[in-house]
């Protein structure tokens, strides 16, 4: 029974407690890795478990609500006296007693997924809703506490208020602020999502023309070509460049063109590269023969299924210097083999994935600063709301001897919290008199009575 009352508080503070978790992490402040060490100081294995890092913010937690719970009887006792921290005492109990009654919702506030070192993830909002009904009980408690107190020696009247809007405004202001930086993450985001789309749609259509001059090379006994070795050599670094991710592309994609055409696992050199590049022009020429009117305008080929032009989105950059010269001629020439026009821009789209890589890592940690500010802004709401307080229960306009109730209650309760705490003491120190009495007192035993049987022979 005592477990089906406190089931819906402990719930609701594991929730939080995984929203905490989460994006401490995501800021690096916490982590749920953990190291096992043998008896001589060495690590022998690792392992994650966020549930076990939840654990010291759900004890956290269940101090914090404990310490709110006595602050909300002692300003109901401040508000209404006797009768008002009876009614705090209930309105603190209908979670418990609905959920004994059957009547209280099941309210999933654990999160359905962890996100390990996700930085950019907040939690679900179940799990964010305790922390902000926290900050905002703590924020109303000590406000109206703090009225209770100092109206009694500072006379905290109408200016101490409107002292106080501009906090809140300034504040709301700032909200305003995080609104705006809320849309500019959102186009930083679509920005990345963009280029790297591009490069992998790039890589694709390049992939496939290599495939298909490898596929020449072969039908025409040419496999010992440096272009031939390389275009079988390169397809798996392009099939990697069309499926990898930002993040993978960033660090692993290609600095210069020299990481394309001369790779880790392939067959070529640096100083086979211009001739790579001659004989996949001569290959170009062949199957897609363009017309050149004069220096500046060429006539290409007719489109076909060998011979396209390269779409514009797939041409960021200009074709790289081959023998001293860059042809700039062919924008909208059709070609077998778009390497010239594809290579030089995926260098480029890895070096914008990379610096919008870090923007966008940027945006997500700022997104759990914001997340510590709106916790922060519900304290601030709930000490606006004691505001409406003070003016429906007319705390600034009592009397001289109905002020500073809170203290007063609270050395009262103090009082008898000492005298609990010293009829406790002194029962135990009378419990140990009497027992070292009765261990000091010799314990009387009677005789042993021995019977005598006379044996008649």
């Amino acid at each position: 029974m005592l477990a089906k009352f406190l089931s819906p508080y402990v719930s609701a503070l594991h929730g939080a407690a995984w929203n905490l978790q989460q994006n401490f992490e995501g800021l690096g402040l916490s982590s749920s890795s953990y190291l096992e060490r043998s008896s001589a100081g060495q690590i022998v294995s690792s392992y994650w478990s966020p549930g076990e890092a939840t654990l010291i913010y759900l004890g956290l937690l269940l101090l914090i609500w404990m310490i709110l719970a006595a602050l909300l009887l002692l300003c109901g006792y401040v508000l209404a006296g006797k009768p008002g921290a009876a009614g705090m005492l209930f309105v603190e109990l209908i979670p418990g007693i609905s959920n004994m009654a059957g009547a209280w919702p099941n309210i999933g506030f654990a999160p359905d997924e962890y996100v390990i070192d996700g930085t950019g993830v907040l939690g679900t909002g179940h799990g964010m809703a305790p922390l902000i009904l926290i900050g905002v009980v703590s924020g109303w408690c000590l406000s109206v506490l703090a009225i209770d107190y100092a109206r009694g020696r500072w006379r905290i009247g109408d200016r101490f208020w409107s002292a106080f809007d501009h906090v809140w405004y300034a504040a709301g202001l700032l909200a305003g602020i995080f609104f705006v930086a809320d849309s500019q993450v959102a186009l930083h985001t679509q920005e990345l999502q963009n280029t790297s789309r591009q490069a992998q749609q790039s890589s694709a259509y390049l992939l496939k023309q290599v495939s298909a001059f490898d596929k020449w090379c072969r039908a025409n006994h040419l496999s010992t070509r440096v272009s031939c070795l390389w275009a079988t050599d390169v397809q798996q670094t392009l099939l990697d460049y069309s499926t990898s991710d930002a993040r993978v592309f960033a660090p692993f994609g290609p600095v210069t063109s020299q990481d394309i055409y001369v790779g880790r696992e392939m067959r070529t050199k640096v100083t086979d590269i211009d001739q790579i590049r001659r004989e996949i022009a001569s290959y170009n020429m062949e199957l897609c023969p363009a017309k050149r009117i004069n220096a500046n305008i060429s006539v290409s080929s007719h489109p076909s299924a060998q011979c396209q032009t390269t779409p514009a989105a797939f041409r960021t950059s200009v074709p790289e210097p081959l023998d001293g010269k860059v042809d700039k001629s062919g924008y909208f020439d059709t070609t077998a083999l778009a390497s010239e026009d594809i290579i030089p821009s995926l260098v480029t789209s890895r070096s914008q994935v990379e610096k919008q890589l870090s923007t966008s890592e940027q945006d997500r940690r700022s997104r759990h600063l914001r997340w510590a500010y709106y916790l922060l802004f519900s304290v601030v709401a709930g000490a606006k709301t004691s505001n409406a307080t003070d003016k429906l229960f007319k705390l600034t306009k009592r009397e001289d001897h109905e002020m500073r109730r809170g203290p007063h209650a609270a050395r009262r309760f103090w009082d008898v919290v000492c005298a609990v705490v010293r009829f406790c003491f002194r029962s135990l120190a009378f419990a140990l008199r009497v027992a070292a009495a009765l261990l000091r007192k010799p314990i009387a035993r009677k005789p042993r009575q021995i019977q005598h049987t006379d044996t008649v022979d």
